[in-house]
């Protein structure tokens, strides 16, 4: 999670402390109830999940992509998506899924054929515990907790009978169906890129044949993901607006209280900001694809009576999301400081960044 290292401070009427908290959004194991988005998607359908067996994360060697995800779907009803492998698929047949898993969406449709996605255009959308990207009609979910979100476009392999698609959530790429063998050429073509690698396949897709384009697409050195496509007529909630840019900003919230000067040690209020570093990095998990980035965002408050946050705003946020500045705001507010006899001008600027040292590999081997 988050860690908090404290800089200078002066010690005067007003307090000023300056902090860089870190806040981790994909490494920090999160409860199965809280890792559905806030408006989830339901299939509306009637289909039982699969039968439950003693250990759903053992797949034959004989296994498809259905058979992947229905254990997906054992596992996340059950509660017991957590993984520490920190890879996708082990073995050549048998296989055993070691994904930590993050579902997108519950319950998890059944993967359907793929044979027209392969060779369309234009954008599509995918979801992820940490929010969504583009705005095609064609929607994928992620099924795994990597990788985290980065700037620029999202790039969807799309593995079906008659061939291997490319696609793009701003439109940028379509490309197929082509062979396995040129995928790492058309790979290189792209350039390198930080931005995640989302893989789907039709439901008959074998596990051999995903194995090997998940070590095309580990050879690239790109972060990747496991995806399921969602069917037709499943609503898809429209990517979270990022609201009003004055919002939660100095220059227009209310002026802070008036009032007679408290005190306050440098090292209790040290003490009582470090609570902040949970609930950022919370923030951050919630956090947009185009703000999940990360950046500094300086935060103004008020300790008032009992140790309670009685005002605070941003005098500064970089990154510019009214929802996300929201959510730090909201953590600030929840602080308890010691009563400070009076009031108290604090001046804390947070630096919220992802984590991105526990991306998964494609393989374990």
């Amino acid at each position: 999670m988050g860690q908090i290292a404290c800089g200078p401070y002066t010690h005067e009427v007003r307090t000023l402390l300056f902090l860089v908290i870190a806040a981790g959004c994909g490494p920090a194991p999160v409860p199965p109830d809280e890792r559905q988005p806030p408006d989830p998607v339901r299939t509306g359908g009637d289909e039982e999940p699969p039968e439950d067996v003693p250990n759903p994360r053992a797949l034959s060697a004989g296994a498809t992509f259905a058979d992947l995800v229905g254990a997906v779907r054992a596992l996340d009803d059950h509660g017991n998506g957590d993984a520490t492998a920190e890879c996708l698929l082990r073995g050549e047949g048998p296989y055993r899924l070691e994904a930590d898993l993050a579902v997108a969406v519950r319950p998890l449709p059944t993967p359907r054929s793929l044979h027209e996605e392969v060779s369309q255009t234009g954008p599509l959308r995918i979801l992820t515990r940490w929010g969504q990207a583009g705005e095609g009609r064609t929607a994928l979910a992620g099924l795994t907790s990597t990788p985290p979100p980065s700037a620029g476009a999202w790039l969807a392999i799309v593995v079906a009978a008659d061939g291997i698609g490319l696609r793009t959530t701003d439109g940028s790429t379509s490309a197929g169906p082509f062979a396995l063998g040129e995928l790492g050429a058309r790979l290189t073509a792209l350039g390198a890129t930080s931005a995640p690698v989302f893989v789907t396949a039709d439901p008959e897709t074998t596990l051999a044949r995903l194995r090997e384009v998940l070590r095309v697409v580990q050879a690239s050195g790109r972060p990747i993901a496991l995806a399921v496509a969602l069917t037709d007529g499943i609503p898809v909630p429209d990517p979270p607006s990022r609201g009003e840019v004055e919002t939660g900003l100095c220059t227009s919230a209310p002026a802070a209280p008036e009032g007679a000067s408290g005190d306050m040690e440098p090292t209790a209020a040290r003490e009582a900001l470090a609570p902040a570093s949970d609930g950022i990095a919370a923030c951050m998990a919630t956090a947009s694809p185009e703000s999940a980035g990360g950046g500094r965002v300086a935060v103004r408050f008020v300790v008032g009576e009992g140790g309670r946050v009685v005002h605070a705003c941003a005098t500064h946020d970089e990154i510019g999301d009214s929802g996300l500045r929201a959510c730090v705001l909201d953590v600030v507010r929840a602080l308890r400081f010691p009563d400070p006899g009076g009031l108290v001008h604090l001046a804390v600027p947070f630096v919220l960044a992802p984590d991105r040292g526990s991306v998964q590999r494609a393989l374990c081997d």
